[in-house]
């Protein structure tokens, strides 16, 4: 059973997230424009804006073009690939749509931290050394343009390339990968947020799993059962919590701010609504595509494509691709669930990204519930 006041501050949180507000908030300004830190004192829950709202955020950005037009769109999506949540499988979807609609894609990898210097100082895009505390170590610091389509639907991957502002204003129409919410860059650029969640547990195990076959580790169930308590249990001693979105939807100046764990998760929360970023989740993938599809392809030139990435058919239920590994996500939280006690702490270590996660739902189901009323 989860500590009194932790069921009281859920449920105070709760209640505020599964009240849907009514009031159109039509405010259109950007956190990165907040220049005092006091400011992001004691942050509350913020209100879900309305159904109205929510039918804005999802309006078609542009269609499939499948002639070779190959102009620049006015608008751009930008998907925000959090660790462990579908991205690999969205960021495949979006280059093979490039392909067939001659929209131009890129791909960015290693810029989890990324400057909000380098996001207008006209150079390369580069990570901050103070804020990666990380294993992983990149390129000269700088972030690394994976690969690319073009609008000539030519694709491309180039060797340690960096990526800067400039080359992705003139020449992208779609951005994704590992990088923060783009900041400053949203102030003055007309760009569309899309991005995934996943429950909490769900997702801290599955990146231990993946982590552990990068490093070419053998692995066992049991490995990966005592490998997650004794992180859990040490991050716990140090005060600790995971809160894994904030890497990607806190923007490089938010990072910087002195905050603590649950104004950094009330802030996020805040982001999904001021930036308007849509919400996809793992286990509601054909939704979730469904709203991408209204977005880029509302003629149905590809919709094909959607269904080979899990949007359900109208006449039949879509078969989900089996993409487990040797150890599966859900045989090593059933055996952590044999312990009690331990899985207990589990649940408070990833209480505040489980709080984000359960408000980006609500808004989820809204961003939906205006879909299903076009």
């Amino acid at each position: 059973m989860l500590l009194i006041a932790d069921v009281f501050l859920y449920y105070l949180m709760s209640s505020k997230i599964n009240s849907y507000i009514n009031t159109i908030t039509n405010q259109n300004y950007h956190l990165d424009t907040i220049t005092d830190q006091n400011s992001y004192k004691n942050i509350s829950i913020p209100e879900i804006y309305s159904l109205v709202n929510a039918s804005r955020i999802i309006q078609p950005l542009w269609s499939c073009n499948r002639f070779k037009n190959r102009t620049e769109k006015k608008a751009k999506l930008v998907f925000l690939h959090v660790y462990k949540t579908a991205g690999s499988s969205i960021r495949a979807l979006l280059r093979e749509y490039s392909k067939r609609c001659h929209t131009s894609t890129a791909i960015v990898t290693h810029c989890t931290y990324l400057t909000s210097q380098s996001l207008v100082g006209g150079g390369s895009w580069m990570n901050s050394l103070v804020l990666n505390s990380s294993n992983y170590n990149t390129i000269n610091s700088s972030c690394i343009l994976k690969d690319t389509v073009d609008r000539h639907s030519h694709f491309s991957k180039p060797i340690n390339s960096t990526v800067n502002s400039s080359y992705i204003l003139d020449h992208v129409d779609i951005l994704g990968g590992h990088f923060p919410l783009l900041g400053v860059l949203a102030t003055n650029n007309n760009l569309r947020y899309f991005t995934f969640f996943r429950n909490s547990v769900d997702k801290f195990v599955s990146g231990n799993i993946f982590s552990s076959h990068k490093k070419k580790l053998k692995i066992t169930k049991d490995s990966i059962v005592n490998q997650i308590k004794n992180e859990v249990n040490n991050e716990i001693r140090q005060g600790s919590y995971f809160l894994d979105t904030a890497n990607y939807l806190l923007t490089p100046f938010q990072k910087n701010l002195e905050l603590d764990i649950s104004a950094k998760a009330e802030l996020i929360m805040k982001n999904l609504i001021s930036y308007g970023i849509l919400i996809g989740m793992v286990d509601r993938m054909s939704e979730s595509l469904e709203l991408l599809h209204h977005i880029i392809d509302n003629s149905n030139k590809v919709n094909r494509l959607f269904f080979q990435y899990g949007m359900r058919r109208k006449s039949r239920r879509h078969r989900q691709r089996n993409t487990s590994r040797s150890v599966s996500t859900l045989s090593v939280i059933q055996e952590l669930k044999k312990d009690e006690k331990f899985y207990e702490k589990f649940l408070k270590y990833v209480k505040y990204d489980q709080m984000v996660n359960d408000f980006a739902r609500e808004i989820h189901f809204l961003q939906y519930q205006a879909f299903l009323k076009i």
